[in-house]
């Protein structure tokens, strides 16, 4: 058997990754004093609530590599090989704590894998590998699934202010837009590991339009797509923007999950 580890920044809802035997390591969120464990001591709509209450934004930590050296030791008394896929390195040193771990138990067969992504998309790679591990599928072949989604998943999202991004240090190439926000709705990826400017467009529905509309250039209505539709506390936009989804793509799987 191979396991499956990720960690929070996949934002995979707890039952979703107990339904698939994936194991997750949190990030640590910090309030000023105040520090909890990512899904664990504080739930995506938790952390809005508290985000609302506070004048500093909080900080996030990678989880150390005792906390992965710990994850690891347990995973092994199940499994033969773990497989560990991470949030992009160049957004969080979580990958170096991975690696940190790995180093120190030799004795442990350990891949770890950058995703190159975070959230969505990294959640959808730790879903499918793990489909494949119960299945009976080598390592290889899971590891060669993985390098697939890396080259074919593709990322869109939307936010209100860059702001929450530029200070969590994770703008990348989306940082020359902080200048020129004036009217202008960004449309934002994430490139070669980091956030990066998609187009900018003037207006939130115009953008929302025009992801649909680039959805559309590579998505196929024949009930293959699977789609993942995001948001941070915005319940009833999420699901409006999946039902449009649905609508015009009808996809083999439509998920919405709170972003953390």
């Amino acid at each position: 058997m191979i396991g499956i580890v990720t960690d929070s920044t996949a934002d995979i809802p707890k039952e979703l990754a107990r339904q698939h035997e994936i194991t997750v390591v949190p990030l640590q969120v910090i309030f000023g004093k105040e520090k909890f464990l990512d899904g664990i001591d504080l739930t995506p709509g938790e952390f809005y609530q508290k985000l609302r209450q506070v004048d500093k934004l909080p900080t996030t930590a990678q989880p150390s590599p005792g906390a992965f050296e710990v994850v690891y030791k347990k995973v092994a008394e199940t499994c033969q090989s773990i497989i560990s896929i991470h949030i992009s390195e160049k957004m969080s040193g979580t990958i170096r704590s991975a690696q940190i771990a790995k180093d120190s138990l030799p004795d442990l067969d350990i891949t770890i894998v950058d995703s190159g992504y975070v959230h969505s998309p990294l959640g959808l790679m730790a879903i499918e590998a793990s489909r494949l591990a119960r299945k009976g599928a080598t390592k290889e072949g899971i590891l060669q699934l993985v390098e697939k989604f890396k080259r074919s998943l593709g990322i869109l999202f939307l936010v209100e202010t860059l702001q929450y991004l530029k200070m969590g240090g994770r703008i990348g190439g989306a940082k020359g837009l902080l200048a020129s926000m004036l009217k202008i709705q960004p449309i934002l990826t994430i490139k070669e590991g980091q956030v990066d400017a998609f187009k900018n467009v003037r207006g939130w529905n115009k953008a929302r339009q025009v992801m649909l509309d680039t959805m559309g250039e590579t998505l196929k209505a024949d009930g293959q797509a699977v789609i993942f539709v995001g948001h941070s506390d915005s319940p009833q936009e999420a699901e409006e923007l999946a039902e449009r989804c649905r609508e015009r793509f009808a996809p083999r799987e439509l998920n919405i999950w709170e972003i953390g």
